[in-house]
């Protein structure tokens, strides 16, 4: 996987296997830089599914399973026709997307689909400057759009996507930089999209694969910058992700986790302009793969090393949100040629993307919800020498997706044991597979944690509250669920070094590692561990990682009237009949308390990835079942809170702690079916960020 920072890790997994994040075309080719200096007339395509512009009511759920290939030129999206006979208007919009004053001027559509108009004297191009398509049948409100920002303008379901997210997410459309929104579509053009029955299924497949993509493109542009002063120097990264792998024409896929650690170097380059450094850094990968026939595999990697010094760009923006886009990627099998002489049997490709790691209020503590997908292909021999050294985009092999959690920590100096004293609440998410028996286990912990400051940590019996979920698939798929108060004490002794890393040694040769934050307000634990056969050679028979973030406590819980925060869920969802979930929040997902802080309300889109089967196909999925979630709030003096919802269809317990100032929430969630806990089991680790 490739989470913010670490930008290699990926390469180095050389068995992930990739899926496509989606996709968009843009609206044209070329670029005008500025608008102070065009063309008296706009031209383009008005393109759609069945050539018609009609928004239907959209689904519940929209599983958008897309077609993964990437053009090596320019992009379409496969199976739009021409919209025929269409009046094209233009227009200027507010940033409500509402027309203000009259049609500017308007043309129709040929039967090629094709469009000319005349721009009118004074009229430049800019970000409330839009060609809007009316008619061909369709009602009310139904239109399709798109930003006049240079002069060859399609109008696709893509472009209408683009111009919503600059409105949903509030830009000020009359002052974009016109360069900005062609440099974004040019971004996007390298993709392939392959059209759905309609505009809202497509537009529901756009949020699912790309939604993240577009909202932190549209924010880095809104952004203004920063001090890097402030993002300036030595960090800890933490990263835990989960993904989903399927293999085209096989009846084989993969449950993988990824966790890992690294320290990384910022330097403020002025103006908001950073430059990271990547440094020692430890990962650790399993693939537990099943197949049909043939059983289970579980295969399992660990790479620690000093780091290579590589280093990119970044941004910081005047949050304090450090801003990192990568371009489009291709990679292929690193093989040794002595031994492989036809060279590497596989290829990647990843999209281009831009991550962003949510300043916490601080400026020490920063975290990040992303998700990330690419395509393995077979390679093919170019030039004829036979070595293969290049991907075929017509022999796509498989998808791998990823949910991905970074938290960055600022490194401390003159850090001791006692940078560590008093309550935290703590909150863990441990993810285990094993082939004997065949099973995936699931296990969250929620609860206090003491620190003494001298090296010794401990918590009271029933202090902490599990969670464990284990879903076997041999015999048949089966949920099995326990939940209770640790009636057990625990006791251990940790150390932190003058820069912050901490050390944990619960006895018996437990040993975990992690980070404290350079004030001593927060932690993070990475862990992982194995156990094989002891055969030669040895098989791997269990494998877990786990994560652990715990943030101090005060005496007295922050007030939560009126607050609103922004999650970042990382959520596994089992369900009884074999379906595997990993979901998240839309970039627009918000928890609102009211007034008196006893209800909350979540205002958010789950998106994610879902196989059906453990040999089935990868599939994008949106909900798109619209309407707030609203939750019963309790809170502790403390800061322990508990938010609830069963509506008689879901059970959802959501536990944690609110930070002593009230910036940071580490959460658990928890959710089955409120009728039958065997049907449907989420589990997952919330963390939720004051804005």
């Amino acid at each position: 996987m490739k989470s913010i920072f670490m930008k290699d890790a990926s390469i180095a997994l050389k068995t992930a296997i990739f899926l496509v994040f989606l996709v968009l075309v843009g609206c044209g080719g070329g670029g005008s830089g500025s608008g102070t200096s065009q063309a008296t007339s706009i031209e383009g395509e008005a393109l759609a599914p069945g050539g018609v512009v009609a928004l239907f009511e959209q689904r519940s759920i929209m599983m958008a399973v897309v077609d993964f290939l990437f053009p090596s030129a320019s992009a379409t999206i496969t199976g739009l026709q021409p919209v025929t006979g269409a009046t094209v208007e233009l227009i200027r919009i507010d940033d409500n997307g509402d027309q203000v004053g009259e049609v500017l001027a308007s043309t129709v559509t040929s039967i090629t689909g094709n469009y000319s108009l005349a721009l009118p004297s004074g009229v430049s191009f800019a970000g409330n400057l839009v060609v809007r398509i009316t008619g061909n049948g369709i009602g009310p409100g139904n239109v399709m759009s798109a930003m006049v920002v240079e002069q060859s303008v399609d109008i696709t379901p893509v472009s209408e996507f683009i111009l919503q997210k600059f409105i949903d997410d509030g830009t000020a459309l009359d002052s974009l930089a016109v360069n900005e929104v062609v440099a974004l579509s040019g971004r996007v053009e390298e993709f392939d999209l392959t059209t759905t029955g309609d505009i809202s299924t497509m537009l529901a497949q756009l949020e699912a694969e790309v939604g993240q993509f577009l909202d932190n493109e549209v924010a880095v542009i809104n952004s203004v910058p920063g001090d890097g002063a402030t993002a300036a120097g030595a960090w800890k990264l933490a990263t835990f992700g989960l993904g989903l792998h399927d293999s085209d024409g096989m009846p084989t896929g993969t449950f993988s986790m990824d966790a890992g650690t690294e320290t990384i170097t910022v330097t403020d380059d002025g103006n908001g302009e950073l430059t990271i450094a990547a440094g020692a850094f430890e990962n650790f990968f399993t693939n537990f793969t099943t197949s049909s026939p043939g059983g289970t595999f579980i295969y399992h990697e660990a790479d620690i090393g000093a780091g290579d010094g590589e280093t990119f760009d970044a941004t910081v923006n005047s949050d304090g949100n450090i801003q990192v886009s990568f371009p489009f990627e291709e990679d292929l099998e690193s093989v040794d040629l002595m031994s492989d002489l036809d060279g590497p049997d596989f290829g990647w490709r990843w999209p281009p993307g831009i991550f962003i790691a949510t300043d916490t209020g601080n400026g020490n503590v920063k975290v990040s919800l992303s998700r990330e997908a690419g395509v393995r292909y077979e390679t093919t021999d170019t030039n004829s020498d036979g070595v293969k050294d290049a991907v075929d985009p017509n022999t796509r092999s498989g998808d791998e997706v990823f949910l991905n959690l970074d938290i960055l920590l600022k490194q401390g100096s003159g850090m001791s044991n006692a940078s560590l004293n008093g309550d935290y609440g703590m909150v863990s998410m441990d993810v285990e597979v094993r082939t004997t028996p065949v099973a995936t286990n699931l296990n969250s912990e929620v609860g206090i944690i003491s620190f003494d400051g001298n090296g010794a940590l401990s918590a009271l019996a029933n202090a902490l509250n599990y969670v464990d979920i284990t879903r076997t698939t041999s015999p048949g798929v089966a949920l099995v669920v326990d939940s209770a108060d640790d009636p057990v004490p625990l006791a251990a002794s940790y150390s932190v070094n003058s820069t912050g890393e901490l050390n944990l040694d619960f006895g018996g040769g437990e040993i975990k590692d992690g980070f404290v934050s350079d004030d001593g307000t927060l932690f993070v634990i990475i862990g992982a561990a194995t156990t094989d056969d002891g055969g030669v050679p040895a098989s791997i028979v269990t494998s877990g990682q786990m994560v652990s973030v715990g943030s101090k406590l005060g005496i007295i819980a922050p007030d939560l009237s009126d607050a609103v925060y922004r999650i970042f869920p990382l959520v596994t969802s089992f369900q009884g009949n074999g379906a595997t979930e990993l979901f998240t929040s839309s970039a627009d997902s918000r928890l609102t308390f009211n007034s008196a802080a006893n209800s909350a309300t979540v205002s958010s889109q789950d998106v994610g990835f879902e196989r059906n089967g453990d040999i089935e196909e990868v599939a994008a999925i949106i909900d798109d079942a619209g309407g707030d979630t609203i939750l019963a709030v309790s809170t502790s003096s403390n800061g322990a809170i508990t938010l609830t919802l069963n509506d008689g269809t879901d059970d959802i317990n959501v536990q944690g702690f609110v930070s002593a100032d009230g910036k940071l929430m580490v959460l658990r969630l928890h959710g089955q079916d409120a009728a039958d806990s065997s049907v449907l089991q989420d589990l997952g680790m919330i963390l939720a960020v004051r804005q």
